[in-house]
């Protein structure tokens, strides 16, 4: 493992993005975001696997709605089997994929949002997403939870890292 000085913002952003793709074979989903709480306490996408999860990630941000706004007030996982047949979350589809209808646009319709903590406390949400329905089983609920986990290492290490001093020579070097 790197020293906590090797861990620079753009090191850590090319790690987190690692992450976020190593996740769609390793959870064996169509797409992944990480949302992260801002300055105003509000989610914001920060990454994502491809340009359909981060319109994703941005639909639930502009809409305030979503299975990530979900799981963060209630501080767990929450599981949609399909957005399209869910009342509260269906608005977050193209319009052309909402009750079934086929359209052209890249929608998901399985997701699972699970809280991303750092210090007991939720910091953000990691969103994984199926394009076609999806009945999430418990064991593949904690797998996406431990994912959010190594999310939150992967950020804890990043701000220890920001917050060293810078690493001084010493005698001999």
């Amino acid at each position: 493992m790197h020293d906590l000085e090797d861990l620079n913002p753009a090191v850590l952003a090319a790690r987190v993005e690692g992450v976020l793709l190593a996740a769609l074979d390793v959870l064996k989903v169509d797409g992944v975001g990480l949302m992260l709480l801002d300055e105003q306490d509000e989610l914001c996408l920060v990454g994502g696997s491809d340009e359909a999860s981060c319109r994703f990630g941005r639909a639930q941000q502009r809409l305030k709605v979503g299975p990530c706004h979900s799981c963060r007030r209630s501080g767990r996982a929450v599981t949609v089997d399909d957005l399209a047949a869910d009342e509260t979350y269906s608005r977050l589809l193209p319009p052309s994929r909402r009750r079934g209808r086929a359209g052209g646009a890249v929608a998901f319709r399985g997701v699972v949002s699970a809280p991303v903590r750092a210090g007991g406390v939720v910091v953000g949400t990691l969103d994984v997403m199926t394009t076609a329905p999806r009945r999430w089983e418990h064991p593949q609920v904690e797998a996406v939870e431990a994912y959010a986990n190594v999310l939150a290492v992967l950020l804890r290490l990043g701000a220890a890292a920001q917050n060293q001093p810078s690493p001084r020579p010493t005698d001999g070097e």
